[in-house]
């Protein structure tokens, strides 16, 4: 009997839901509120960095990324490509640890230093904002003072007869390239004044014609666009300064990050610090700098100026200037004895940096991508790739030192003579010359290849052999990679070589002849990469000497690529692997004598290790923290509209909950973070899904699946708010008319985005572009190497117009169909534009006078209390507070307990 009151009261309170409406709201108010919610997860994966790429970690997506455009740049400086095209998959390491690296070959600053292909525009810009204190000290041996060549500065004859020959279309070796673009005269006279005039000046000024050149060179500079034109005038093709070791030359580089709004955030690929160093170096022996030269005791008041009457080499050399400061010692050792002869003079040897061949570049690009693709859609390729054995040290001999026990060598830094102890040459080499190789310093050749530059250096191999002994049709072919025969002569040439090698190049030779059929397109590559470095004639040089005759010590060179002893070309074939991966260099020293094109020691690849402090997260975390915000007060309000339609007893206008969404977050959130909301949506639907994945279990890759399907119908949903907040600012336009195509306009463009976002997805897109500033010319270089846009802000700008289309086309069709609706005349100050064109009021009228339930004046940012004869209403919107008296008693039940709107 207790029960039944109580189930009374029960009955009474919902009795009033009885309605459609009512149950269609509330089902809509659980569903957008579950939308949210899922949205919200949606969004702190996507919204974790200011890329709005999901998953991207340092550790993961950047190494692999920082890796994947440095192997790049070590091809090429201008491409563009696919991040998930199975050729530029990763085997070097594992990308799912919480430690990963970026490498970078040690003479990558080099390589961008003495790059041929730079444009005259950026000479130009670099020499203007060069420090003219520092000039002197970018090292180029100068050879004429003037582009007309009027008036020379080589050291020599020969040097000048060289000059003439081979460099006169340099612009690094005319003075008036730096003068005539000083960045400022007064700092230059400060540091430089007296030694320019008397080096320099002293000697032009004996004539009208050099006066007219100096005034001309202080003139007013040309912009750089006439500057480049008059440089093209005087038949200047390039700029290109000379290899040298007494300075380390900084390097700086990265690549961005573009996202959907077109914002763009770098992300380092190397960085090493610039330093001079002038008691550790090799190379001011061969040319002792222009800033030294000025300031030399024995040449004083003498004049650089081959035609001068006060010529300092006219009775001086270069060489003696060495000894005089100390950089040589007399006598020579017979090492650097044999150097002066077959060299020429110290002094004024030039130092040219030879690039890598287009050809084997072109070679190793090609090679690198067909392996790459064969480990990630070829299993057992991957298995027995891993199962290969590793060699990671060679210790190359040439065969005549196998068979000669009394050759000795004596020194293999070709600057330093024989400066090291004798060690038989069958044992080892001594090390070659290097940018961090020191006299004095004894350390054994060798060569540290990968399982990856091995495979390609036997590949490189085979393509020679078989051109040299098959036909060339059979370069498409690998029926036997490499015999026992040459196999055992490779081992009997490598003196680090243990008892299991024959058996170790075997197990490589047969994953090339199992998995040789995608590798076999490559050879012809392969033999035009050993033409072109042939043309180069690099080679390998000892200082080395005949301990039984005691003869005195010979410059021993031998191609690198010499076919003349069975299988040292695979050896030469690991010299151009690690040059073309960075990790060597080949200078010609060319002096009065002779020249030779030497390769260098390798340089140890830097590593960068990437920190989650250098991934953008500014602007995300506000877009993430906006969603949560919203998400939130959207759950608050709607929890209080629930409760408030219980105790109300259901009654209440159950259409309005259809509104809950664009009414609350207008009034209750505000247009700002609705816009962020927005936004976070358009960012998510135009950026392309990439994902690092794992391929057999060792090879890493990217893949780009599709938008999962509800994070496309959320993400469009999100849309809409932008689109309310356009309806918002259009009603006092559309007015009576907002009610009509208000809600169809967001609906048609969530549908347009959702089918738009299905058809035409966004496809990221990568390119290497190298572009670089140089800080005083060599002494660091700045770059910015490339980027990735993983999304597009064009289609955003899409996105918005799909939204701006969707409304004008729906208040179009709504004016059309319905051309005399009759305007809203409620007279109330209370309600925001929204809410007094979509709250339905029409079965809330009485006498004359409109009334909000209380359930959807929380909606509309009212509330309201009764207390005994008055309501109490906060009005959020503008923070205000009043009484209203009570409805009359008369009135229906329902409007006793609402607010009445025309009372405000």
């Amino acid at each position: 009997m207790q029960l039944i009151p109580h189930a009374n009261k029960i009955w009474h309170i919902f009795k009033g839901f009885t309605t459609a409406s009512h149950a269609l709201g509330f089902v809509y108010l659980g569903a957008t509120l579950c939308g949210n919610i899922a949205y919200l997860g949606v969004a702190q994966t996507n919204l974790a960095n200011d890329y709005y790429w999901a998953n991207f970690n340092a550790t993961g997506t950047y190494a692999f990324l920082g890796n994947l455009f440095n192997r790049q740049l070590l091809t090429t400086s201008v491409m563009s490509f696919q991040l998930d095209d199975p050729a530029y998959s990763d085997v070097s390491q594992r990308y799912n640890t919480s430690v990963a690296t970026i490498r970078v070959g040690g003479t990558a600053a080099h390589r961008q230093l003495f790059a041929a292909d730079v444009d005259f525009e950026t000479v130009v810009t670099n020499l203007r904002n060069t420090d003219p204190c520092a000039l002197p000290w970018v090292f180029t041996q100068y050879c004429y003072v003037d582009w007309r060549q009027r008036w020379s500065l080589a050291s020599t004859a020969a040097r000048q007869r060289r000059c003439d020959r081979d460099y006169a279309t340099n612009g690094a070796v005319y003075l008036e390239s730096g003068l005539g673009n000083l960045a400022s005269w007064d700092a230059w006279s400060t540091c430089w004044g007296d030694s320019f005039e008397t080096g320099i000046a002293r000697a032009l000024r004996s004539t009208g014609e050099g006066r007219a050149w100096l005034e001309a060179i202080r003139a007013t500079p040309r912009s750089v666009a006439d500057e480049v034109a008059h440089w093209r005038a005087m038949a200047i093709h390039t700029f290109v300064l000379q290899w040298q070791n007494f300075k380390t030359t900084g390097f700086t580089d990265s690549f961005y990050i573009e996202n959907a709004l077109g914002l763009q955030y770098p992300l380092l690929l190397s960085e090493t610090s610039g330093s001079m160093h002038l008691r550790q170096q090799t190379s001011l022996r061969l040319y002792w700098t222009r800033a030294v030269a000025s300031n030399s005791t024995r040449i004083g008041g003498a004049s650089l100026v081959r035609d001068s009457a006060f010529y300092a080499f006219a009775n001086a050399t270069p060489e003696v200037l060495l000894f005089d400061n100390m950089t040589l010692v007399q006598p020579l050792n017979a090492g650097l004895t044999v150097f002066r002869q077959s060299i020429g003079p110290f002094g004024s040897v030039d130092t040219e940096y030879v690039p890598v061949p287009l050809a084997l570049r072109q070679f190793y690009a090609a090679y690198t991508g067909a392996l790459s693709t064969l480990l990630v859609t070829n299993a057992d390729a991957t298995d027995a790739y891993a199962a290969l054995p590793p060699r990671t040290v060679i210790m190359e001999i040439p065969r005549v030192f196998t068979e000669a026990p009394e050759l000795v060598t004596l020194g293999g830094n070709l600057v330093c003579g024989d400066d090291c102890p004798p060690y038989q040459a069958g044992w080892g080499l001594d090390s070659l010359f290097g940018t961090s190789n020191l006299c004095h310093a004894f350390f054994v050749e060798q060569l540290q290849p990968t399982p990856s530059t091995l495979l390609f250096s036997l590949l490189g191999f085979h393509a020679n052999h078989v051109a040299v002994n098959s036909s060339a049709e059979s370069h498409s072919m690998l029926p036997v990679i490499v015999d026992s025969t040459i196999v055992q002569a490779i081992c009997t040439m490598d003196a680090h070589a243990t008892s299991s090698c024959a058996d170790e190049y075997a197990t490589t030779i047969d994953f090339l002849t199992l998995f040789g059929s995608t590798l076999a397109a490559l050879a012809p590559m392969a033999v035009e990469a050993e033409v072109a470095t042939g043309q180069i004639n690099v080679s390998l040089v000892q200082y080395i000497q005949n301990s039984s005759s005691m003869t005195p010590p010979y410059l021993f060179a031998i191609p690198i690529l010499a076919a003349g002893d069975v299988g040292w070309p695979f050896f030469g074939w690991c010299f151009l692997a690690e040059w073309v991966t960075g990790l060597r260099e080949v200078v010609t020293f060319a002096g009065d004598a002779g020249s030779i094109t030497a390769m260098s020691a390798p340089t140890s690849a830097r590593a960068l290790t990437p920190t989650p402090g250098a991934i953008s997260t500014s602007f995300s975390l506000v877009c993430l923290y906006g969603v949560l915000y919203v998400t939130v007060v959207l759950i608050g309000v709607a929890s209080v509209v629930v409760v408030t339609a219980v105790v109300q007893a259901g009654r209440v206008e159950g259409l309005n909950l259809f509104f809950v969404n664009r009414i609350v977050g207008l009034v209750w959130i505000g247009r700002p973070l609705l816009l962020v909301r927005s936004l976070s949506a358009l960012c998510l639907l135009n950026t392309s899904s990439l994902s690092l994945v794992q391929v057999h279990g060792y090879v890493t890759r990217f893949v780009s699946p599709p938008l999962v399907w509800y994070q496309t119908i959320l993400a469009g949903a999100e849309l809409t708010w932008g689109v309310y907040i356009a309806n918002d600012l259009l009603s006092c336009l559309t007015q009576q008319y907002t009610a009509l195509y208000a809600s169809k306009s967001s609906n048609l463009t969530w549908l347009i985005a959702i089918v738009w976002t299905y058809g035409w997805p966004q496809y990221h897109h990568a390119r290497v572009a190298r572009v670089c500033s140089a800080i005083n010319m060599d002494a660091a270089l700045v770059c910015t190497s490339g980027y990735v846009q993983i999304g597009d802000w064009t289609r955003v700008c899409v996105a918005f117009a799909i939204g701006a289309v969707a409304i004008m086309v729906c208040y179009t069709a709504e004016v059309v169909r319905h051309p005399h609706v009759p305007p809203m005349e409620i007279p109330t100050l209370l309600l925001n534009a929204q809410s007094y064109y979509l709250l339905s009021l029409t079965e809330w009228s009485w006498e004359g006078d409109y009334f909000l339930d209380k359930m959807s004046a929380i909606i509309a940012g009212v509330l309201a209390v009764q207390y005994k004869n008055s309501i109490l209403v906060l009005d959020i919107k503008t923070w205000r507070a009043f009484p209203l008296p009570t409805v009359p008693s008369r009135a229906p039940l329902r409007l006793r307990r609402a607010v009445p709107l025309s009372r405000v």
